[in-house]
């Protein structure tokens, strides 16, 4: 199956770090460490700029955003 150049792949693990992952490449890019609150990630194009960015939400009640 073909992947368009560029695509990531974000993940929480247990412990609550969210990796960003090249798929193409089989390497991880970009980590964050939200302790063991992080519960889910979603990708959207949050301040309209055509990229998508990674929000996090967390057990604490807190909605992180990356770039």
């Amino acid at each position: 199956m073909a992947r368009p150049e560029g695509q990531r792949v974000a993940a929480v693990t247990d412990d609550g770090s969210v990796y960003l992952i090249d798929p193409a490449a089989g390497s991880i890019v970009g980590r964050f460490e939200a302790g063991d609150a992080a519960l889910k990630v979603v990708a959207a194009d949050v301040n309209g700029d055509g990229s998508q960015e990674i929000a996090v939400s967390s057990a604490d009640g807190n909605l992180t955003a990356l770039r």
